[in-house]
């Protein structure tokens, strides 16, 4: 159980383009706009972006891959 007592499920995805703060700032835009979407924490040291989403969110991994690649961060 989340906060409050909601669910959710983690993804977690490699992002190789995000190479700074400015990369992880708009990664976390790119995904925050997604329905479903619980919360964001992007790792450009890491190239990793962790994804929560509301265990009833319409999008899905899919979804989260094919909004970073529109947003010019495809996913590994």
């Amino acid at each position: 159980m989340g906060l409050f007592g909601k669910k959710f499920d983690s993804l977690t995805l490699e992002v190789p383009d995000m190479h700074c703060e400015n990369c992880e700032r708009r990664v976390k835009v790119i995904l925050e706009s997604v329905p479903g979407v619980a919360s964001v924490n992007a790792s450009a040291k890491r190239g990793t972006v962790v994804v929560g989403l509301d265990a009833n969110a319409p999008a899905g991994e899919q979804k989260i891959r094919d909004e970073l690649a529109a947003g010019g961060y495809p996913a590994k």
